[in-house]
């Protein structure tokens, strides 16, 4: 016990080695840029050569939540950016959603665009401040995201020969031209997400972009530009290699070919517009007709939409290697009895589908299983098809004679002699398909 003690008050003599601050400025500021700008700023106490170095950091970090005084904010805001000394900004989120003036963001916005930043996100939640000019002329920007703004421009310069990647959020576009205009001044854009608009008058959304490669767009029905029955949604993305749709009024929706399309994610919900159901249903088939190309195709619905009792159009996926359905199980029938049918010929069709389960089919995971008549019909239907099925996964909800179902379920004749059976017990609701 004396050795210990010993050793202990000799480790205490021994002198502290600071190895943060032998490291270079240069090595500081880039540790600094993972850090949210005030804590960068506030090492600035910690010693006479830290007092300058947040200034230098490539990387600006400001949220709503930094400020116990929300009078002086803005001015705290104004300072911080002016002072960055940075040749380059990598990336700077502003998240300010209290009171402040257009002049003050202007201020900001133009500050860190002189400073030639590539990773820009802006999100002003107070009255859909306008955008400054200078934003939609910026020659560095790779990546923009714009929360709760308006200002959007439907005439005059917009070049953003570098910009990648556009995220939308509760945009005010003011004119219909003006989403139009934006991407035609974006010759590089590859990935664009739209989430709602802050417009309550537009007539036509068009989106068109001869080289974006994936979107993603969100228009709830009860928001209220969907209130006008005449309002449109249109794309135009010949490249368009992923789409994802969510919570959209598909009668009000058309696409153009979309010839390169891989991957495709739509969310379904029907809605009490001005519409009759069985209008909207076929309105959904000829919506996903458009997606025929298509490799993998995920469908989703909160709700029951379809119109079942009616005939629908078909539908041909003429490339679809992988299907996921988050449904009512009649959709996973209805969509596979349409799919790459050929009315003149249903036997055809059928014997496609066969081919399909006998050849490829060699993954299925069914959730929310709910032990109907029909699922059991389904589950017996592939096991006994699907000649090279390597796993089913069976995740069951609904039920108490977990046992007796088990047991049902593996009694079921197999094509595919290396088949397992696996069954998970939790609350999702889907069906997936891989090839």
């Amino acid at each position: 016990m004396e050795r210990k003690r010993i050793k202990a008050s000799g480790e205490q003599n021994k002198p502290s080695i600071d190895i943060l601050s032998d490291l270079p400025d240069d090595v500081i500021c880039h540790i600094l840029s993972f850090l949210p700008t005030k804590f960068s700023v506030a090492t600035s106490i910690l010693a006479k050569r830290w007092r300058l170095l947040w200034t230098h950091v490539p990387n600006i970090d400001i949220a709503n939540g930094d400020f116990t005084d929300k009078n002086h904010a803005p001015e705290i805001i104004t300072r911080v950016l002016l002072r960055n000394k940075a040749q380059r900004i990598n990336t700077c989120r502003l998240n300010y959603d209290d009171s402040c003036s257009e002049h003050e963001t202007e201020t900001w916005i133009s500050t860190v665009i002189s400073r030639n930043v590539q990773y820009f996100d802006i999100n002003l939640n107070y009255r859909c401040l306008r955008l400054p000019q200078c934003l939609f002329t910026c020659k560095t920007v790779v990546n923009l995201t714009i929360h709760n703004c308006a200002g959007i421009p439907s005439s005059g310069d917009i070049y953003l020969p570098s910009l990648k990647k556009l995220g939308l959020y509760y945009v005010k576009y003011g004119t219909d031209e003006a989403i139009l205009h934006l991407l035609s001044g974006c010759p590089m854009l590859e990935e664009l997400i739209i989430d709602e608009i802050a417009d309550q008058d537009l007539g036509c959304f068009n989106i068109s972009s001869p080289t974006i490669k994936s979107l993603e767009v969100n228009f709830p029905c009860e928001s209220f530009e969907f209130d006008n029955p005449d309002y449109r949604v249109k794309i135009n993305a010949p490249a368009l290699r992923y789409l994802k749709v969510y919570d959209c009024s598909y009668e009000q929706m058309s696409l153009s070919p979309l010839t390169s399309l891989i991957e495709a994610e739509i969310h379904f919900k029907y809605y009490s517009l001005e519409v009759d159901y069985s209008i909207y249903t076929r309105c959904v088939f000829k919506f996903l007709d458009s997606l025929c190309n298509v490799k993998c195709l995920k469908l989703s619905s909160s709700d029951e939409f379809i119109d079942f009792s009616k005939p629908d159009p078909y539908v041909r996926f003429q490339n679809l290697t992988e299907l996921e359905v988050s449904a009512d199980w009649r959709l996973l029938v209805k969509f596979l009895e349409c799919a790459d049918n050929d009315p003149k010929n249903p036997m055809e069709t059928m014997e496609k589908w066969r081919a399909c389960l006998l050849y490829s089919l060699t993954t299925v995971i069914i959730d929310g299983f709910v032990c109907t008549e029909q699922e059991f019909n389904i589950v017996r239907f592939i096991l006994r098809n699907a000649r090279v099925l390597k796993r089913m996964e069976i995740h069951r909800i609904g039920s108490k004679e977990k046992f007796d179902v088990v047991e049902k379920i593996l009694l079921f004749n197999r094509g595919s002699k290396e088949c397992e059976i696996a069954f998970c017990y939790d609350c999702r609701r889907h069906a997936r398909f891989r090839q």
